[in-house]
């Protein structure tokens, strides 16, 4: 169709007197939001992580081609690893994931490397592909340890998941601090974890 502006411009530098339609495509895209719900995670940072996953929840609810997971890392009474999928956008209501909220609360260890394993071994997480960029966010407020599990060696396996996910899965990570400030933020939070 004929652009009535443009056809006056013909000959004067306006060569394409038609409109033009502009569509932008984007592939599919999936996120697993990933909350540390130790006893540590209490009080502001557990309210924000809360209001974030709502808000991510509603903000897939409304966009077409993004799905979300979340899921809560812990420990039961024996400090052995838990990692609970709370919300599921592909089969589950928004309501579900505003209801599960609103009863969980954060009071164990963070068992992190322990549960990203965990999540590799069961296929909770979407891998990406050539029609769907996948997303892992982690939230938490410092280091893993549960039980005997704990300190340098911990960190270290905590790490090598992280690289599981993103090479054999091809997962993009975000990790998220919780802390007072920066010289809080503990040594192994970096770049590749």
């Amino acid at each position: 169709k004929i652009d009535a502006k443009r056809i006056a411009h013909a000959g004067y530098g306006i060569e394409n007197i038609f409109n033009q339609i502009h569509i932008d495509k984007y592939k599919n895209a999936n996120i697993h939001l990933t909350i540390d719900a130790s006893g540590s995670m209490g009080g502001e940072r557990w309210k924000n992580s809360i209001k974030m996953a709502m808000a991510l929840g509603k903000a897939v609810d409304m966009i077409e081609g993004l799905n979300i997971q979340v899921s809560m890392r812990e420990t039961d009474h024996g400090d052995l690893p838990v990692i609970s999928m709370i919300y599921d956008s592909r089969t589950n209501k928004l309501n579900h994931l505003k209801m599960l909220l609103e009863m969980y609360n954060c009071n164990s260890m963070t068992p992190e490397g322990l549960c990203l394993e965990a999540m590799l071994k069961k296929k909770m997480l979407v891998p990406s592909n050539a029609e769907m960029d996948s997303y892992l966010i982690n939230i938490c407020d410092g280091s893993p340890g549960a039980g005997k599990y704990g300190g340098q060696s911990a960190i270290i396996h905590t790490k090598n998941q992280v690289k599981r996910i993103n090479n054999e899965l091809g997962i993009k990570h975000v990790g998220f601090f919780f802390g007072k400030d920066d010289s809080a933020q503990p040594s192994w939070y970096g770049s590749d974890f």
